[in-house]
């Protein structure tokens, strides 16, 4: 996370760019934590709490956290895969976006914004074995084993940092 906003800072070095840099992760733990409660009432779900700001509860340090009730065994898996869905669509959407950008500079904020920040956001969740992650959800809802998720997540992580490299070199030019 810090690699990136440490390359975004040292390419456009000022003060109001800066000051954006703790907002996109804040902003991507929003999303995150409101795709779960958006899935949760589209299956008829319902949210008791969402947060969206780091926090510890119990001990236990969350970027953020949606907690549901009535909640059925079978909508556990879309809810706990809808971050990682929206991550893979906003990075695949702004990578085909990117290619029509000419700007270089709004192309830089964009690359960094819609893939870098979704892409750090994603390649924590999918590498995240806590018992109560998001990846945890989505093996023991689709019986699938953690670890062949993951594998399959990191292939799609890899790709879409080589896009990543490959718009910061375009825009860097």
């Amino acid at each position: 996370m810090f690699v990136f906003a440490s390359l975004f800072i040292a390419l456009t070095p000022t003060q109001e760019q800066l000051v954006l840099i703790p907002a996109y992760f804040f902003a991507e733990v929003a999303l995150h934590e409101t795709s779960h409660a958006l899935a949760a009432k589209a299956v008829g779900a319902n949210v008791n709490t969402l947060i969206v700001y780091p926090h510890t509860q119990d001990g236990t340090f969350y970027f953020g956290r949606t907690d549901l009730f009535n909640v059925e065994q079978s909508d556990i898996l879309p809810i706990s895969a809808a971050p990682m869905t929206l991550n893979l669509l906003t990075m695949t959407t702004a990578d085909l976006a990117l290619s029509k950008v000419e700007n270089k500079r709004l192309g830089l904020f964009l690359t960094v914004a819609l893939m870098a920040v979704p892409w750090v956001d994603f390649t924590y969740n999918i590498n995240n074995r806590r018992p109560n992650s998001d990846l945890s959800s989505v093996s023991n809802y689709s019986n699938i084993n953690k670890t062949h998720i993951q594998i399959a997540g990191n292939v799609m992580a890899l790709y879409e940092l080589y896009r990543i490299y490959n718009h910061l070199n375009e825009f860097l030019e």
